[in-house]
């Protein structure tokens, strides 16, 4: 019983009214026990892990002043319970001044609650001189407290325009929703969800990573496509959303970042990146739209102190190399991480713990300075961005709207959610360019043997473009004011070269083209490009093949029925589940769902037809209603087949 007294008097040092009080006799042996651990996880500043058990004893024992002030020091750590812990730490305050560091948290609670002030006040060397209950381990805290209420009370006074939104529950829960990640376009979401056990919020049961996609601009249900540690993260994604970075923390808290590749309805299996892990802990990590700059964060030796971020060139092998520290103008000697390099390649948003921070850690920018070779000074984003509390992961959109990162503000669904900012940036907005469509060929969407590449106007080959493997749809980010050329290739056919001057793009800064391969190499010497994209796949003739082709098959074998062989009216396909709305065409046909066991869930309109004819028929019909993107769709006992190999199998042959 004793080294329970012992504690009590450790922390109240000389103050034997609260060991006296603070009788664990009359406690249950599992609460004594709880305490102890507890304690342990408190002397080592682990306050979050402690917080949970003694909030329990807090509840159970509401008089003991020792219980109160631990709880109250560590509900400090969770942003829904700043209110509560300034109310306990003054209770007790209030009742004994002499306690070890009180003054220090007491301060902390005044200012996460936005009370710079008092918490200066607290702080001031008047104040504090004399004081013998200050360790020495608090004193620098103190100085750098001080620095935040002073950053803070500027930064409160000269509000910037962002508007703050939650994105809504359908994204956030009640648990933790961290780091969100989204391609250039906003079409793609993917978060990190951290699951609080039922029974207490403290305690982590479950974490993964999930992924939404946008329709009609609303987010749909996310998917888990990844449930790893609560030490694995989702830390990047590449602009056009097919190439997501993972941090990786091993037991001993070694961190390293990993790459995953999205190929054919799922994410390959995580594998360390080249040239950028070391024996030091390495985090987050953001790579520009043309895919041959990586920006990290390291506490590597040899930098300005704690975490800096560097930058890494993509090298011939396919490695990163010649490494670089981005210098003062970004890093300090506190810690710098989860940087974003936005889609223009030339402002970069990142968090610090120095500078100008009001609290923990705030987003800055940082603009690349072309002449200098370097970055101009970073400048914090300001309030309502950045709070008291700490701020990271922050990302912007290719067109500079819409800001995204995860906050613990109230009023939210439950511990962190993501939030969505308006006017997120400093000085001229951030701006790049979208160019983003399907790549077909006889209404088949090509992801193979396809490359599409963006060259200057001399043909000089700038970056590649990656095609869905799923959906052939592909997405190309274009620094703003210049000219630029699409250069598609597929096998032997004749290039497709489109033209993009990205400077006399109107609002919103982007383009989509949709490109159609359809005629034979031999012939295609005289097509040009401009005939074969955007709209020319939006024709109703075309359906599933060209309309020369499509004639002559009709023609032949419109009427012919093949044992096995099954045509559809295919009206929609989508990885992921979801109401469909096709009232128009519930007159027409019954709506039905296709499973291929593919991932992908195809609509179809009308059941199977036994000829090309009859599909055809009502495949004019559906298009006459206004779906237009309707298609003709081949099963081949029960297998989807395309026109080629039904000429390489001879079930007819198309002439």
């Amino acid at each position: 019983m004793c080294r329970y007294f012992f504690l009590v008097i450790l922390l109240f040092r000389g103050l034997i009214i609260f060991s006296q009080t603070t009788n664990v006799s009359d406690w249950r042996s599992s609460e004594r026990d709880s305490m102890s651990e507890a304690f342990q996880w408190f002397e080592a500043k682990n306050y979050r892990r402690a917080l949970p058990v003694f909030e329990t004893l807090y509840k159970a024992h509401p008089s003991e002043f020792f219980i109160k002030y631990c709880y109250g020091v560590c509900a400090l750590s969770r942003t829904d319970k700043h209110d509560e812990a300034l109310n306990l730490l003054l209770q007790v305050y209030r009742k004994n001044r002499k306690i070890e560091d009180i003054d220090y948290h007491l301060a902390k609670a005044h200012h996460l609650n936005y009370k710079f002030d008092d918490a200066l006040n607290i702080l001031s060397s008047t104040n504090l001189r004399g004081k013998n209950n200050l360790s020495d381990s608090i004193m620098k805290p103190i100085q750098l407290l001080k620095q935040y209420c002073v950053n803070a009370k500027l930064l409160l006074a000269n509000p910037t325009d962002a508007v703050m939104a939650n994105i809504g529950n359908v994204i956030n829960t009640a648990a933790d929703e961290d780091i969100p990640l989204l391609a250039a376009d906003e079409s793609v979401l993917i978060f990190t969800r951290t699951d609080a056990d039922p029974g207490n919020k403290n305690v982590v049961s479950n974490a993964g990573v999930y992924l939404s996609v946008k329709e009609n601009s609303n987010w749909l249900k996310p998917a888990l496509i990844n449930k790893g540690g609560i030490n694995d993260k989702a830390i990047a994604l590449s602009p056009d959303g097919l190439t997501l970075f993972i941090y990786h923390e091993d037991p001993s808290g070694n961190g390293d970042i990993y790459r995953s590749d999205f190929d054919y309805f799922e994410w390959s299996v995580p594998s360390r990146v080249k040239g950028i892990n070391t024996s030091s802990w390495e985090g987050g990590c953001s790579i520009t739209a043309d895919g041959k700059t990586l920006y990290f964060c390291s506490d590597r030796p040899g930098g300005l102190g704690g975490k800096d971020i560097y930058k890494a060139t993509l090298q011939e092998d396919k490695s990163w190399g010649n490494i670089e520290n981005l210098g003062p103008n970004v890093n300090t000697s506190a810690d710098e991480e989860s940087p974003f390099i936005h889609a223009d390649g030339m402002n970069l948003f990142f968090s610090s713990t120095g500078r100008t921070s009001m609290g923990g850690y705030d987003i800055f920018q940082a603009r690349w300075n072309a002449a200098e070779g370097k970055f101009n000074e970073a400048q914090n984003l300001g309030y309502p961005i950045n709070t008291p509390d700490d701020d990271l992961y922050y990302t912007l959109s290719a067109n500079g709207n819409n800001g995204y990162y995860a906050s613990g503000k109230k009023g939210g669904e439950g511990l962190k959610d993501i939030c969505m900012t308006s006017h997120g940036y400093i000085g001229e907005k951030p701006l790049a360019y979208v160019v983003k469509g399907v790549v077909t060929k006889a209404m088949n969407v090509l992801y193979s043997d396809i490359s599409i590449d963006i060259t200057s106007k001399d043909n000089k080959v700038l970056g590649e473009v990656k095609v869905n493997s799923v959906n052939g749809k592909y997405m190309a980010i274009l620094p703003a004011d210049n000219q630029y050329k699409l250069v598609y290739k597929y096998k032997s056919f004749e290039y497709k070269t489109i033209e993009i001057n990205t400077s006399r793009l109107q609002e919103p800064p982007e383009q989509i083209i949709d490109v159609y391969f359809d005629i034979k190499p031999e012939l295609n010497k005289t097509q040009s490009a401009k005939d074969s994209v955007d709209k020319s796949v939006q024709k109703h003739e075309l359906m599933s093949f060209s309309a020369d082709k499509l004639r002559r098959i009709m023609a032949k074998y419109g009427e012919e029925s093949v044992p096995g062989l099954e045509y559809f009216v295919q009206i929609g396909a989508y990885k992921y589940t979801k109401n469909y709305d096709f009232k128009k065409l519930k007159k027409i046909g019954k709506i039905t769902e296709l499973d291929l066991k593919d991932g992908i869930t195809r609509v179809t309109i009308g059941g199977s037809f036994p000829t090309l004819k009859k599909a055809y028929e009502l495949s004019q019909k559906v298009v006459k209603a206004g779906q237009k993107d309707a298609f003709i769709t081949m099963l081949y006992n029960g297998k989807r087949i395309f026109v080629e190999d039904l000429e390489t199998l001879k079930i007819f042959e198309t002439k």
